[in-house]
This record gives C-alpha cells, structure tokens and sequence, in this order.
C-alpha cells in the first residue's frame, strides 16, 4: 500500500466511522449485551468495518515504511478514533 493510497482510503472511512461513532456509542449503551439487535446496527458494522480498515491500513503502511510512518503522528490520530472498547454501564462513576 502506498501512502497516496492510504491517505484517500483512511479520508473516506474516517469519515464514515466519524458519521457512524454517535449511533455506535449509544448502541453500546443501550443494548451492550447483543449490539446487533438494535435499530443502529447498519451502524455499528459501518463503524466497525472502518475501524478494520483504518487499523490495518496504518499496519500495512508501517510495515512498508517502518522508518517513516513513526515520525508523522497524526496518522496515528485515526487509530485512535478507530478504537473502540465497549465497557458496562456499572464501570461509570460520576463524581
């Protein structure tokens, strides 16, 4: 993969995992036991399936360019937004 090719891939899916992320996250609140079963799932998938790519993109890129890729750091600004943990609501302390 070279970068030309990423930077357009991770614009497009950023973008959709972007669009997606609020209807994931209050899917994962609200029906954390089976997500797929709520009326967001076509979202939870496009989030989840963008979060694939960013992830492995960034990973083919980094192998091929293992010197350069380390040095720019907003390609791991995507990777980070491209992580989801889900956790329980009973995890959540507000103070």
């Amino acid at each position: 993969m070279t970068y030309p090719n990423f930077a357009l891939i991770t614009w497009i899916v950023t973008a959709l995992l972007y669009l997606h992320r609020t209807y994931l996250v209050e899917t994962l609140m609200r029906w954390p036991e089976d997500p797929l079963r709520s009326k967001f799932a076509l979202s939870v998938l496009a989030a989840h399936r963008s979060s694939l790519l960013i992830i492995q993109g960034l990973s083919r890129l980094h192998d091929q360019l293992t010197d350069l890729v380390p040095r720019i750091a907003f390609l791991y600004l995507h990777a980070f937004s491209a992580f989801v943990r889900p956790f329980p609501s009973r995890e959540i302390t507000f103070h």
